[in-house]
């Protein structure tokens, strides 16, 4: 990119004082009905300008020119992380876009859900039960889908039903580091019935480094061996403090979610 110009749907007019090949093509624009889904998914990939061709991938890996080409169809049937560049002859390669895709059961096998704090006053989201309502919220974190907590681990207990076979947990997280809003550095999934105590499963680890610094979400998967529980707790871990190389260095960072899943 040169001088911050890139070439997309709002770029029309003629460049005459820049070559080609020194402008950056505008991202693509992924588009769909949602992030969740429980059939099969239609997902949309766009960018107004002639001549471009458009590659994707939907295994998380960065999209290239021996990619898939998108050719104005494009659907899928079980979860995946579109990733999509625009390519020309003409200019240089745009950014990557990405967006993960959840298929979801049809209904929530989660029955209850008990947070053992309650989110900052700011930021309460829709409460506990907004945890589990399948409604996603956008990388901007005042939407109302967030729930923010200020420093500190959180314990999630979830209830299930019919002691449901489990063997994978997802929490969607926000990171925005600008706002010192920052990934937990692990999270630990247990499993307990009626009457017992809880039984560690498995841990997560998180890195979290100073790349991450664009805005992003993104959904933390856990998987273990299949386990029938009447609950599932989990833990997030956070940062101590903001690491060293962030102008907040030191001070308790903010933990954002807006989902959690059970498969």
């Amino acid at each position: 990119m040169l001088g911050g110009l890139s070439l997309g749907v709002a770029c029309s007019q003629k460049t005459t004082f820049v070559e080609k090949r020194q402008i950056q093509l505008a991202a693509p624009i992924i588009n769909s009905t949602g992030v969740f889904f429980t059939k099969d998914l239609d997902v949309e990939i766009a960018l107004d300008l002639e001549d471009r061709q458009i590659r994707y991938t939907l295994d998380g890996s960065e999209p290239t020119l021996n990619s898939k080409i998108y050719n104005g169809d494009l659907q899928i049937s079980k979860s995946a992380m579109v990733k999509t560049r625009a390519f020309h002859p003409d200019y240089l390669a745009s950014e990557t876009s990405t967006t993960q895709f959840v298929k979801i059961k049809p209904t929530n096998p989660i029955k209850n859900v008990i947070t053992n704090r309650t989110p900052h006053e700011n930021y309460p989201g829709l409460g506990a039960k907004g945890l589990i309502d399948y409604v996603k919220g956008t990388k901007d974190f005042r939407s109302e889908a967030w729930l923010g907590y200020s420093g500190g681990s959180l314990e999630i207990t979830l209830e299930t039903k019919k002691m449901e076979r489990v063997e994978r947990v997802i929490v969607s997280l926000l990171s925005d580091q600008k706002s010192w809003i920052f990934f937990p550095e692990s999270i630990e999934v247990f499993m307990m019935n009626e009457g017992e105590e809880d039984t560690f499963i498995t841990k997560k680890n998180i890195e979290v480094t100073e790349e991450d610094s664009a805005s992003e979400f993104r959904f933390a998967t856990i998987e273990f061996q299949p386990q029938k529980s009447d609950f599932i707790k989990i833990k997030l871990n956070c940062l101590e403090g903001i690491p060293s190389w962030h102008s907040g260095k030191g001070t308790p960072p903010w933990l954002f979610l807006d989902e959690i899943l059970v498969e």
